[in-house]
């Protein structure tokens, strides 16, 4: 799969309407933002069920315990005109199958939502999966 965008660098890289950078710690008051939001959080979960803020720094945390460990993981994703932040979507090795597999996801706030930037986020992303990082196969995973 060809990515449209031409995403060739890991941690820093942008679409046709939103800047990525691989998730760092000033990131934390967005994603929990984003874990807080009753409309865009309910689908990030396995079971639709919010996490507490407790719950929000564990996965952030682990989140930026992937990049260390990994060298991919979740992009924090604003708009390329305004620089607000539109949500986070990435990459993460994950059980599944019996196996390990590589997991893709996204999590948009809700004036974000219904606008595209999941498609958008979704093909550089995989985009960025299979030609930069080779990887074989992604599956869809909730963060």
């Amino acid at each position: 799969m060809a990515s449209r965008y031409n995403v060739s660098v890991i941690d820093k890289f942008s679409t046709p309407r939103l800047a990525a950078r691989a998730l760092e710690e000033s990131d934390w008051g967005d994603w929990l933002a984003l874990h807080r939001d009753l409309q865009g959080a309910g689908w990030l979960t396995w079971d639709g069920v919010l996490r507490t803020d407790a719950q929000a720094r564990a996965v952030f945390d682990s989140e930026l315990e992937h990049w260390r460990r990994h060298g991919y993981g979740s992009w924090s994703f604003r708009g390329l005109v305004d620089g607000r932040f539109v949500g986070c979507g990435g990459l993460r090795r994950l059980a599944f199958a019996g196996g390990e597999e590589a997991g893709w996801h996204v999590g948009l706030v809700s004036a974000s939502r219904g606008r595209g930037f999941a498609t958008e986020i979704g093909e550089a992303v995989l985009g960025l999966a299979f030609d930069v990082l080779r990887l074989p196969s992604v599956v869809a995973a909730p963060l």
